[in-house]
């Protein structure tokens, strides 16, 4: 029998298509990022101060030192938010339903028969405690139908309800208590509270009916405890199956149903349906990961959405509520982006992640698959992941330029987790707002001599120095290697500042970037002055660059005698052939970044030589001649190769010194 929903798609028109709760702390809409295809989700944010607060406020969230350190649970926190905002009903309820089910972690893993045990105890609480609610507004609503007196409690709630708001028309077996209400009903409405206990009376009514002897006796051991034996429970299934095709009273039977999990003929809301699927298992005295997979797996794949939602998206509500609490929050958030409700989504799935109740899709299936959702192919199993870098990468882009603390707040949720490439996806965070913004200052802080200011990075708990060398190698790779400098200094990586710089002097020559020469020359100048970390070979590598840059502008400037002099201080290319073979035993201990620049040096300075030949002296062409013939050989005889097109240029210009 599947479930009806008449008690609650009288609600259904207040669902809107924009998040209530995001209308107090993120306005959230869909749009089509252009560049990949990528949802985004716009957002403005200027609303999202409040809950930003909440969640630096929460030590569960974000390890943040806050002056005032909340001592409410992230579940709460959230809840509160909900409430004070203008949110709707049904919005309220989603958020209740499902902090009643994510709230809090559970002692097992996510897959053990254990926690399948607490799901399903907080799903049949939130039930009970729902429909208690649910019957308070009746019996208030209609004060004088109730006619609610005596002690007040949960008998005489139940009284006053069966009374003002009873609409399942049942004939009546084994009589009616003082009150007036039926036993049989009377027993119902109090276990479907979850107070058993508190129709002690009606359970003295029936207990001389010898039909229902086992049904009364294990509605009797259920007062006490909190599931059935198998020997009761065995019983039990011999008197139902006698006894069901005499049954009258519709609520005997929906006792029988809720014990042994046959179908109910009073499941007639969803709540109802939800907890007669339930209660069953909650009883069950050997419960199994099965049987619950099993719920699921009717929920999700034999209903699921087109049954759920046959009316479109003002029944999401509905099947949000079935897979919420039937522990399935990987579907649930995903339903919340489809219909809108994405501020929703990612504050709902950061609560099941942190209390351990998400399942995270792998990341090398990430790489290849650009969904939310992550299901088996074959649509038979409830085995889902979701995607929470992806939502959070989605949900963020809408701010991440104008705060980058709140986008770093959030993702520092996933701290520990990795991407496809191994890497921590909080860096990846760090790394992505610096490509973005550039302030470096803000995010990462400046040196300050011996020191670091302190900056955004510093409120995380996390290896700082670690993360800011990572994020310099992703600068670096982005081609940004001037900022990747910067950070390195900044964590006092003085020989990896060095070294990346020392890449940046050799690809301004060998790429010929004069637009980028002069503000890298005074970099370069600086941290060879303030690296006092730095080790001598490092330092040794970023002078000779720096001299061979003050080589090239020489040559440019046909400064023949200059040039010469400070190719003899440097050594750093043969002046005569008889030292060529010197030089190339000797060409292995040259920095890498030294020896990729030698054919342009080689280049210029020949060039160099060509421009002074023609007013040279005799002894001086002679020299140059010489020099000319050593450079030639070199590019002949090193060990590592010279492009083919200098050695061309320098075979052509050394045939002009005649």
């Amino acid at each position: 029998m599947k479930p009806m929903f008449s008690d609650l798609l009288d609600r259904a028109d207040r669902l809107s298509a924009t998040n209530s709760f995001t209308s107090r702390f993120f306005s959230a809409t869909k749009s089509a990022d252009a560049s990949s295809g990528q949802p985004a989700y716009n957002v403005d944010h200027q609303m999202g101060v409040n809950l930003t607060e909440i969640f630096r406020a929460s030590e569960n969230l974000v390890k943040r030192r806050t002056d005032e350190p909340s001592d409410k649970d992230l579940a709460q926190l959230l809840k509160d938010a909900v409430k004070e905002s203008d949110s709707e009903d049904i919005t309220v309820d989603m958020w209740a339903q499902f902090t009643s089910m994510a709230g809090k972690r559970c002692n097992n893993d996510i897959d053990a028969v254990e926690t399948s045990v607490e799901l399903v105890q907080r799903a049949t609480d939130y039930l009970h405690k729902s429909f208690i609610d649910h019957m308070q507004r009746c019996v208030q609503n209609n004060l004088e139908a109730a006619r609610r007196g005596g002690i007040p409690g949960t008998r005489t709630l139940v009284a006053g309800y069966i009374n003002a708001c009873s609409d399942i028309a049942s004939e009546i077996e084994d009589g009616c208590l003082g009150d007036g209400c039926p036993a049989w009903q009377v027993i119902y409405t109090c276990m479907r509270c979850g107070e058993l206990s508190a129709a002690s009376d009606a359970l003295n009514l029936v207990a001389v009916n010898q039909r229902t002897n086992m049904l009364y006796k294990c509605l009797v051991y259920l007062k006490d405890n909190s599931r059935l034996t198998e020997e009761l429970k065995e019983k039990l299934k011999v008197e139902w199956r006698h006894e069901q095709h005499s049954i009258r009273d519709l609520y005997r039977k929906g006792l029988y149903s809720a014990l042994l999990g046959v179908e109910s003929p009073i499941a007639d809301t969803m709540e109802n349906w939800l907890w007669f699927k339930l209660i069953p298992l909650r009883l069950d005295p050997h419960i199994t990961r099965a049987l619950y997979v099993d719920l699921q797996k009717t929920i999700s794949i034999d209903y699921g959405v087109s049954y759920f939602m046959a009316n479109g998206f003002r029944d999401a509500h509905i099947y949000f509520l079935a897979l919420t609490l039937s522990g399935q929050f990987e579907r649930a958030v995903d339903l919340l982006v489809e219909t809108g409700h994405v501020s929703d989504a990612v504050h709902m799935a950061i609560l099941a992640y942190e209390n351990g109740l998400l399942k995270l899709t792998d990341p090398a299936v990430e790489m290849q698959n650009i969904k939310l959702l992550n299901t088996n192919p074959d649509g038979k199993s409830v085995a889902a992941t979701v995607s929470l870098a992806r939502l959070l990468v989605s949900y963020t882009k809408g701010f991440e330029m104008e705060d980058v603390e709140t986008t770093l707040d959030y993702f520092y949720v996933l701290k520990g987790q990795k991407t496809a490439q191994g890497r921590d996806i909080f860096e990846s965070a760090v790394s992505r707002v610096l490509y973005l913004t550039g302030n470096v200052k803000a995010v990462i802080g400046e040196s300050q001599g011996q020191k670091r200011s302190k900056a955004l990075i510093d409120n995380y708990d996390v290896d700082v120095r670690a993360i800011i060398t990572r994020v310099a190698e992703d600068t670096e790779l982005s081609g940004n290697p001037d900022q990747a400098v910067e950070l390195l200094r900044i964590c006092g990586q003085d020989d990896r500042a060095i070294e990346v710089m020392a890449r940046r002097l050799s690809e301004l020559i060998t790429q010929n970037d004069e637009s980028h020469r002069i503000p890298v020359l005074r970099a370069a100048e600086d941290l060879a002055k303030h690296s006092i970390n730095a080790s001598s070979k490092a330092l040794s590598t970023l002078t000779m660059l720096l001299d061979i840059h003050g080589l090239l502008d020489r040559c440019r400037h046909k400064l023949y005698d200059e040039v010469m002099l400070t190719i003899r201080e440097t050594r750093l290319i043969p002046t005569d052939q008889i030292n060529v073979h010197a030089f190339t035993a000797q060409e292995h201990l040259m920095a890498p970044q030294v020896r990729a620049v030698l054919p342009d040096v080689c280049l210029a300075v020949m060039q160099c030589m060509a421009d002074a030949f023609p007013e040279a002296r005799p002894a001086t062409r002679s020299d140059i001649k010489r020099q000319a013939q050593a450079i030639v050989v070199l590019a002949a005889g090193t060990n590592y190769k010279f492009p083919q097109n200098i050695i061309s240029k320098l075979l052509s210009i050394q045939a002009k010194l005649q």
